[in-house]
């Protein structure tokens, strides 16, 4: 149980790595680890930097305290004596030594500064005010280190200028830069490297997939080669099973009357057999057609009116009436030689088929196409054969009963007609009962304004 229960984990982990290659989420890794691992290295840098600094900070701050510690030992008994030469001779030394000195009274008053300051309240100096609570202060300020000790009744403060520690710390931060600098390029370098693996894995998985595509599309190539060779053998078999048996019943002598019956039937198989030949011919020129269309900006109602004028005879010949709705002026890119025949394919399947006594034809613009309609009244189709209605060589029971020279090709026409413009074909069932097939192709939309603007 425990095994199984691992191998199903490990199972879901792979698929879940599989989903997450595909999606392209490990192409970015590497960039990210690279950008999250280099503000780390400049994080821990300026930290470095910082805690160095406050490092260097601390330990001068400490230096001073101890020799203002030492003035202040020092210059007391000067102090309580009112010593002044004593106290501006060891203010003199400490200023040859780059060294501030600053004797404050308990008011705060300026009693002595070796580098003449002005006179003025020191009691606020955050050193000072330190030093005459607890008795000494230290501070960081104007570019300089401040140490205070009380003595007595007065308050002594060393300072020397921030340069004296900036110096190192300067130095000490250039070296880390550079060794941060270095480490960058380094995993700059690494993760570059393994960018380049990545890409390279997805180029070769990239590789796979085509290839894999390509022996996908080849094997479709192949079963529909053999699918179709096989639809046509059968497709053309009937039709030449009946024109080999009229021949052979007309080498016997037959009466006249019997002789014109079997004509009448050659005719009709040699007519579906060319009607099949036509449609394989037009099938195979649409699917290589994209280099040898005549394309030009059409009238699309002169071409629908065209379609059902070729179609006039064929309809009164069925009593059937052929409405041709009012259509709006629209112009699309395409071959009008192509669109009509696939019109007249729509108009013909519903004349042969819909056993309506009316269909009506329409043209309409919608969303940037032209959609055209032919529509009956009938019988409808089933849902069961509305699927397959658009497939090569598929024909309803009805199709493939009483002689019909019909070859189900024709809505193939249609629809590879269609989608060779840029658009597509396809079927409706309309709620009051019939049928309704549509096709629809992109309109020229500059052609369109130019109309409308002629108006």
């Amino acid at each position: 149980m425990g095994s199984a229960s691992a191998d199903d984990s490990r199972r879901r982990i792979q698929d879940w790595t599989m989903k997450l290659v595909k999606a392209g989420i490990f192409g970015f890794l590497p960039y990210l680890i690279a950008a999250a691992s280099f503000a780390v290295l400049v994080k821990n840098l300026a930290q470095e930097i910082d805690a160095f600094r406050a490092s260097e900070e601390a330990a001068a701050l400490r230096e001073l305290a101890e020799k203002t510690t030492l003035a202040a030992a020092a210059l007391r008994p000067a102090l309580e004596k009112s010593d002044f030469r004593a106290i501006h001779d060891f203010g003199g030394e400490r200023r040859k030594e780059g060294v501030r000195l600053s004797i404050v009274s308990a008011r705060g008053g300026l009693v002595f500064d070796s580098h003449s300051a002005p006179n003025e309240n020191r009691l606020e100096r955050p050193e000072i005010k330190d030093a005459a609570e607890t008795g000494a202060g230290r501070a960081i300020r104007n570019s300089r280190l401040y140490t205070a000790k009380a003595a007595g009744e007065w308050i002594v403060r060393l300072s020397v200028p921030y340069k004296t520690v900036g110096e190192g710390i300067r130095k000490a931060q250039r070296n880390m830069v550079l060794a941060g600098a270095a480490g960058a390029a380094g995993l700059l370098c690494v993760f570059l490297f393994i960018a380049k693996l990545v890409a390279r894995n997805r180029a070769l998985a990239r590789e796979k997939e085509q290839k894999a595509k390509l022996l996908a599309n080849m094997e479709k190539v192949e079963e529909f080669r053999k699918t179709f060779i096989s639809d046509i053998t059968h497709e053309i078999k009937t039709p030449v099973t009946g024109i080999l048996g009229v021949a052979d019943l007309l080498e016997a002598p037959v009466q006249e009357a019997d002789r014109a019956t079997l004509i009448a039937m050659l005719r009709h198989e040699a007519s579906r057999l060319d009607a099949l030949v036509q449609d394989i011919l037009s099938l195979a020129h649409l699917e290589h057609a994209e280099g040898m269309m005549h394309i030009a900006n059409e009238n699309l109602g002169n071409i629908l009116r065209s379609a059902a004028q070729r179609k006039t005879s064929s309809a009164s010949a069925a009593g059937v009436r052929l409405i041709v709705q009012p259509t709006p002026l629209l112009y699309a890119p395409c071959d009008a030689r192509l669109v009509e025949q696939a019109l007249v394919n729509l108009i013909g399947n519903a004349l042969e088929h819909s056993g309506s006594d009316e269909v009506k034809i329409s043209l309409a613009g919608r969303d940037g196409f032209a959609v055209f309609a032919v529509e009956d009244r009938g019988r409808g189709i089933p849902a069961k054969w509305r699927e397959h209605l658009f497939e090569r060589f598929w024909r309803g029971d009805d199709a493939r009963e009483g002689g019909t020279a019909h070859t189900g090709l024709g809505l193939a026409i249609v629809r590879q007609t269609a989608r060779l413009a840029g658009g597509d074909a396809w079927f409706e069932a309309p709620l009051r009962g019939g049928a309704r097939f549509l096709m629809k192709i992109p309109l020229d939309g500059g052609k369109q304004k130019e109309n409308n603007n002629g108006k």
